[in-house]
């Protein structure tokens, strides 16, 4: 799990599946939904579960995006502008 902010200072945090969640997830019918249940530690008393419910087949976008490599900022100030079309 990790924490960060948004823009605007709001809170949120990030949540890692194991490999084989993964894999068993990519199983299902890419319609079929899930709902993942987040629970506090028993030591935050005030704190209730978050359900959050999406579909197979937004995972699958969501991993597919998180496995495109990332190119470094030095690759990208040597790399030549696309050319652009006279229409």
């Amino acid at each position: 799990k990790e924490e960060d902010e948004d823009a605007s200072g709001n809170p949120f945090y990030v949540y890692y599946f194991g490999g084989s969640a993964i894999e068993r997830l990519e199983l299902l019918d890419p319609r079929e939904a899930v709902q993942v249940e987040l629970t506090p530690s028993p030591i935050d008393k005030g704190k209730t579960p978050v359900r959050i419910a999406f579909e197979v087949g937004d995972l699958r976008a969501a991993h597919a995006f998180a496995m495109i490599p990332k190119v470094s900022a030095s690759a990208l100030a040597a790399a030549e502008p696309a050319p652009t079309s006279g229409h």
